[in-house]
């Protein structure tokens, strides 16, 4: 009424909203209500083409304002422009883990959410921005539900980036980024700094000095790396059967033993293993914020990996977030650089990857008697790679009761974030997998299965449950020994 009756009718529009054709209006009324509430259209539609004349009002005014307020400056900006694809379904607030938890009272200056972020950051500046950037606690699932296709988690990258001017980085976040020296060293005496982890004091006093919640359990490094284990073959290898194998942090340092299990299979299945110089995935770095150390650490991993896969090989990665990294994130960070695309078309989680050699007939799956009742969580950026699809099928091939188990969010971890202290950490993220915890509890199993290494964490923290890596069942095939 307020738009059909009154003689003058003012509508103030972003620019961005402006599309060319009837045709491009009708496809954005559809995909809408679709993303927003899975629903064909919302209660009415209006199309206003000038102003009909009413009784006693012949003379009626129709004044379009299109607003700029940033929006042609952040077309010019590589990073933002892609923020005005935004068709305000709320489909990134549906599906935000926080935002799901505190609300958009303090998810938000005006724009609330994770599309409040850049928006914010844009037309009301950094300093707005600065006051909820931290509830994005990187899961990507944005990214993932985003009918407009919009890199959220990068854009949110970045303005926490431009923010740390006036934002600063807390303890908490430079130690959790700082996590492959902090390995690299406790690995040297892992005795010692196992047993120190352990201690109620210990513990204490890392909260209160560096901000890691006490409550947490953290995981227990290793003596001998994963590449320090590793003996490459010295046989000559045909570029197509051989692959480049990429460890990241938790495989390494806490799990060698799984990656060695990875390792095997991979040289039973007749394949020579390339294990080039590489760091972790960097991405706390992203995480955080510190896009130029994220950079750096993109460039060092992509100059060492793109030569193996220039000759034909393929990475495998047992870490859903390495894979996500490298297929997603390091050509954002490297600018599209060719290296960069070439590695990221060629990276393939473990059993993304396996599942496409069972299907040509290559390898061979054993059958493993196993009656445990095993609960699938699928990690965050594990959607966006294989959807853990691939994970899911293995191991209903080789005989496994599986049911998935989600609420449709984060479990709560997001990478490191629920490593840190109080109400914007550890609090946080056990509220979020609150549910998650509860469905598990719900569904009766017995064990869950997941390949990230920092869902692990949550769901043993969460459910008391064992929870174990399905390269672990597959391994406990003696031929895989």
């Amino acid at each position: 009424m307020v738009s059909a009756i009154p003689p003058v009718h003012v509508c103030v529009v972003g620019i961005e909203k402006i599309v060319g054709t009837i045709e491009d209006a009708m496809k954005m009324i559809f995909a809408h209500p679709v993303s927003a509430v899975g629903q064909l259209l919302t209660t009415y539609v209006s199309i206003f083409a000038g102003r009909s004349p009413l009784a006693g009002q012949a003379n009626r005014e129709l004044h379009i304002v299109l607003l700029d307020n940033g929006r042609l400056r952040m077309r010019q900006d590589a990073w933002f422009s892609e923020a005005l694809h935004c068709i305000r379904c709320g489909a990134c607030m549906n599906i935000c883990p926080t935002y799901g938890v505190v609300g958009g009272h303090i998810f938000g200056h005006i724009y609330p959410g994770p599309i409040g972020i850049p928006w914010t950051a844009a037309v009301h500046g950094r300093k707005h921005a600065a006051d909820f950037q931290d509830l994005c606690i990187s899961c990507g699932l944005c990214r993932e539900i985003c009918p407009a296709d919009i890199d959220l988690p990068m854009m949110i990258a970045k303005v926490k980036y431009e923010s740390l001017p006036f934002t600063g980085q807390p303890v908490a976040n430079r130690i959790l980024m700082a996590n492959e020296s902090v390995a690299k060293a406790a690995s040297v005496t892992p005795e010692l700094a196992n047993r120190l982890l352990q201690f109620p004091l210990v513990r204490t006093l890392l909260e209160k000095a560096l901000g890691i919640d006490r409550r947490r359990t953290l995981p227990s490094f290793a003596r001998r790396t994963l590449r320090k284990k590793f003996r490459p073959g010295r046989e000559a290898g045909d570029p197509r059967h051989s692959v480049v194998f990429f460890t990241d942090y938790f495989f390494n340092y806490v799990a060698p033993e799984l990656g060695m299990a990875a390792v095997n299979f991979l040289k039973q299945a007749g394949l020579k293993i390339m294990m080039p110089k590489q760091k972790t995935s960097g991405y706390p770095y992203i995480s955080y914020g510190e896009l130029k150390k994220a950079r750096r650490i993109a460039s060092y991993n992509i100059r060492n990996l793109w030569p193996l896969v220039n000759e034909g090989m393929t990475v495998i990665t047992l870490e859903p977030t390495a894979a996500y990294a490298l297929k997603f994130c390091y050509p954002k960070l490297l600018q599209d650089s060719p290296e960069a695309a070439h590695v990221a078309a060629n990276t393939y989680e473990f059993f993304e990857w396996l599942q496409i050699q069972v299907q040509q007939g290559s390898i061979k799956l054993p059958h493993l008697n196993d009656k445990v009742r095993y609960g699938f969580h699928i990690a965050c950026h594990e959607r966006a790679c294989s959807s853990g699809m691939a994970t899911l099928s293995i191991l209903r091939q080789i005989g496994l009761e599986v049911e998935v188990i989600e609420t449709g969010t984060c479990c709560g971890m997001a990478g490191t974030f629920g490593m840190k202290r109080g109400p914007l950490g550890f609090d946080l993220s056990m509220q979020v997998g609150q549910p998650l915890f509860e469905l598990f509890e719900a569904r009766n199993v017995e064990k869950i299965i997941t390949e990230s290494s920092v869902c692990t964490m949550q769901l043993q923290d969460g459910t008391g449950l064992p929870v174990v890596h399905p390269l672990s069942l597959l391994a406990a095939n003696s031929a895989l020994q």
